[in-house]
């Protein structure tokens, strides 16, 4: 139902079992992430692995940052990162709770795929999720990607408000709070995920916020400032070729498209980029 937030599955016979965190794939836009329980079924079962999948907020109920939002809390100053955060409240519960079903908290793996190989990858860089895992799977995702920063996320969290008619500084979060589920879901036109995106479109994604993501990710792994437990990386072969590629480029790359987009990913790298590839 809509008011799920966590499933699992462990076999009959439990000992003090590891436990596997899974993250839902896809995009996280998504309204909602399900671990489908025919994979958990057979990953506990083929594994000997309890399995905990965990759902979480998507899309601006997740990922929406506004000014006004973060100065609710003068103690934690944090907005934009609500997914990841509600991800964290579920790894605080298998910490907590998960030896009453024969797990070993302290045996913890957080894997995913797409959508969910980037929280895993966001949870490695991310402080405050440090001690609740103990090993880390990413599949086919790329946690290094350029996050938005807290004043782009702001910006976009200004014209959310704005397209929702919440233009009151002293009423904006009340506002904003009292639209419907449609309303909040259809205010702005939401991206595809696509290389290239029509303008004007949002991506509802996490950020740097300066706490539950304290700088670039690929900076913090380059400086080592992440959590270092054990991990396996992995990719499909012409992994989002169909999905990404060619349906931003339907009829192939120009030279002008790409650079651009080179540009636009590595910023101040970009010209290095280009030389290389």
């Amino acid at each position: 139902s809509g008011e799920e937030r966590l499933s699992f599955r462990y076999p009959d016979e439990r000992g003090k079992m590891q436990t596997r965190v899974h993250r839902f794939e896809g995009i996280l836009p998504n309204l909602e992430g399900r671990y489908h329980e025919t994979e958990s079924v057979a990953v506990g079962e083929e594994q000997g692995v309890i399995v905990v999948a965990p759902n979480y907020r998507h899309g601006p109920f997740g990922f929406l940052a506004h000014a006004a939002l973060a100065a609710e809390d003068p103690a934690f100053q944090s907005t934009g990162n609500y997914g990841l955060l509600d991800q964290r409240i579920a790894l605080n519960w298998v910490r907590d709770n998960i030896a009453y079903f024969g797990g070993d908290p302290w045996n913890v793996t957080i894997a995913g795929t797409s959508a969910g190989g980037q929280s895993v990858g966001l949870h490695l860089v991310s402080p405050g999720s440090g001690g609740l895992f103990q090993r880390a799977i990413i599949q086919s995702a790329f946690p290094t990607l350029r996050t938005p920063k807290r004043s782009e996320a702001d910006a976009q969290g200004q014209r959310f408000a704005i397209a929702l008619g919440c233009i009151d500084p002293a009423t904006v979060l009340p506002c904003m709070r009292s639209k419907t589920r449609n309303e909040v879901l259809l205010a702005l036109t939401q991206a595809t995920e696509q290389v290239v995106e029509p303008v004007n479109r949002v991506h509802w994604r996490p950020i740097v916020d300066g706490l539950v993501i304290p700088d670039e990710p690929r900076s913090l792994f380059e400086r080592h400032a992440f959590n270092q437990v054990p991990l396996i990386v992995g990719s499909n072969k012409d992994e989002g070729w169909g999905n990404f590629i060619t349906r931003s480029f339907p009829t192939g790359v120009s030279v002008a498209q790409y650079e651009s987009w080179v540009a636009s990913e590595f910023g101040d790298d970009g010209a290095e980029v280009l030389t290389a590839y």
